[in-house]
């Protein structure tokens, strides 16, 4: 007899035991600074997720916030996976190499909204280093001009909430070519400061 796989209970119990605060006191204690959060979009309609994903990852990001204040480790939120996927790969949510990210304004928009609610909802917390806009977009699905006016966008949401903010980039953010090679140079710098445009 088969079992049905269970994605709400499997889930959970990935949250509740692969990453726990004996994680974050052992990171702590040998000198790690800091953390990068994957994150899928469907986060900010955690109540209520579309199909087919399921809820509880909010609980999860919220705990490793938790825990970032009480052991001193920043965490930096990298949202993993855009509607519509950024590059065609199953980790950035698409289930069969399809790539239409950049290819819609409601993906686009949608985004930018997921950015809003998870800069708002950490804002607060001493312990937000920096928010990752996107994870590896790639070409043809993430154009040039859909990337500029989504980091645009994504920038002042974040500027909104946050006044003082390292924004985290590097040259490999720029679409890649299919293929997927990375470019020749080197990675850039975080920048710290003031938010301005």
């Amino acid at each position: 007899m088969s079992r049905k796989f269970d994605g709400l209970c499997t889930s959970q119990e990935h949250w509740n035991t692969f990453i726990v605060e004996e994680d974050f006191n052992f990171i702590s204690s040998n000198g790690i600074s800091a953390v990068r959060i994957p994150v899928g979009w469907w986060i900010a309609s955690d109540r209520a997720p579309p199909q087919p994903y399921v809820g509880g990852s909010l609980q999860a990001l919220d705990n490793a916030f938790i825990w970032a204040q009480k052991y001193g480790i920043n965490v930096i939120i990298d949202l993993h996976a855009a509607p519509g996927s950024q590059n065609g790969e199953a980790h950035s949510s698409s289930r069969n190499g399809s790539q239409e990210w950049g290819l819609s304004v409601q993906n686009i928009q949608e985004t930018v909204n997921v950015i809003d609610f998870l800069t708002y909802r950490y804002a607060n917390y001493s312990r937000l280093y920096a928010v990752e806009l996107i994870n590896e977009p790639l070409s043809p699905g993430a154009t040039l001009d859909s990337l500029n006016k989504y980091y645009r966008a994504g920038y002042n949401v974040v500027r909104k909430s946050v006044k003082l903010a390292r924004v985290p980039w590097r040259r490999e953010t720029r679409p890649r070519p299919m293929g997927g090679q990375k470019p020749a140079h080197g990675p850039g710098r975080a920048r710290l400061g003031p938010l301005t445009m």
